[in-house]
């Protein structure tokens, strides 16, 4: 049984999701607009993913 994941993604859709994640990040944590710590942890969560999923690209 041969369990080998394939790439998924392109090249310009691993780029868009690098750059949303940082700009998560950014608005989680650097931003100054007035949110919750939840919200700005999820945030930043989320945005270390998508750079994570960009990064690796499956």
């Amino acid at each position: 049984m041969n369990l080998s994941f394939n790439r998924n993604l392109g090249m310009v859709d691993r780029t868009i999701r690098i750059i949303v994640g940082i700009i998560m990040i950014y608005l989680g944590f650097f931003s100054t607009l007035m949110i919750s710590s939840w919200v700005a942890l999820g945030l930043g969560f989320l945005g270390a993913a998508m750079i994570i999923e960009g990064s690796l690209g499956y």
